[in-house]
C-alpha cells in the first residue's frame, strides 16, 4: 500500500517536472501552426523562402520643375509597384522592387537587401536597393538608389500587410550633358500587400 502510494506521488511529481521544464524552455502548446517555439515565447519561424507583394500609395516629386521654371509633373500624385523576396532568414531578405509613378511618369527597377526586425507578428524592417529608372519624357535610363524603411503585420501566418517610405534618386541629375533636370528625386509612402510562401 505504501508502495503504490508513493509510486503515485512519485509520478505526479515527474509529470510537473516535466511539464515546467517544458513550459521554461519550450513555451506554451498554443503557439499556432509554423510558428516557432523561444525562451519567453513566440517568435515567427521561417515559413518559406519567397514572397510576392504588391504595393500602391502617394508619390512626392521634389525638384519637379525645369531651369526655365515650367512644371513637368502631370497626372496623378501616384504610384504602384511590386516586390519579390528570397528569405535567406526571418530578419535577411534580397528583394527585387519595381514601380511606375503616375505624376513623375518614372519607371524604376531596383535590387538590394532588406533587414527587419525578428518579432512577431510586427515588424519593422529598413533596406536599401540601387538599379535603373527610366522616364517617359526624355526615355532615358539612369542609375538609381532607394533607401527605404517599413512596418510588417502577419496575418493567418502566411499574409503580410505593411507600410512603407522610400526615396528613389537619381545619380546622375548634374550631368553637364543635359540641361538642368526636373523631378531630381521622389518619395513614395504606400501600403502593401504580399504573401509568403
Amino acid at each position: 500500500m505504501n508502495r503504490r502510494i508513493f509510486g503515485i506521488v512519485a509520478l505526479v511529481g515527474m509529470l510537473g517536472a516535466a511539464e515546467g521544464f517544458a513550459q521554461r524552455y519550450g513555451g506554451r502548446a498554443s503557439a499556432p501552426e509554423g510558428s516557432e517555439l523561444d525562451y519567453g515565447g513566440y517568435r515567427y519561424s521561417k515559413m518559406g523562402s519567397f514572397s510576392l507583394s504588391a504595393e500602391w500609395g502617394a508619390n512626392f516629386a521634389i525638384n519637379s520643375r525645369n531651369a526655365e521654371g515650367e512644371r513637368t509633373t502631370s497626372g496623378s500624385p501616384m504610384y504602384v509597384g511590386g516586390t519579390g523576396s528570397y528569405w535567406i532568414t526571418d530578419w535577411a531578405l534580397l528583394g527585387m522592387h519595381f514601380n511606375y509613378a503616375f505624376n513623375t511618369k518614372r519607371f524604376m527597377a531596383v535590387v538590394g537587401p532588406t533587414f527587419r526586425t525578428d518579432t512577431w507578428p510586427l515588424s519593422f524592417n529598413m533596406g536599401f536597393k540601387a538599379g535603373l529608372s527610366n522616364d517617359d519624357i526624355d526615355r532615358r535610363t539612369r542609375f538609381a538608389i532607394s533607401p527605404s524603411f517599413g512596418i510588417d503585420l502577419l496575418i493567418e501566418e502566411h499574409l503580410m500587410i505593411g507600410f512603407s517610405w522610400a526615396w528613389d534618386l537619381q545619380l546622375d541629375e548634374r550631368d553637364r550633358r543635359t540641361p538642368a533636370r526636373e523631378r531630381a528625386s521622389q518619395i513614395r509612402m504606400g501600403l502593401n500587400l504580399g504573401w509568403r510562401f
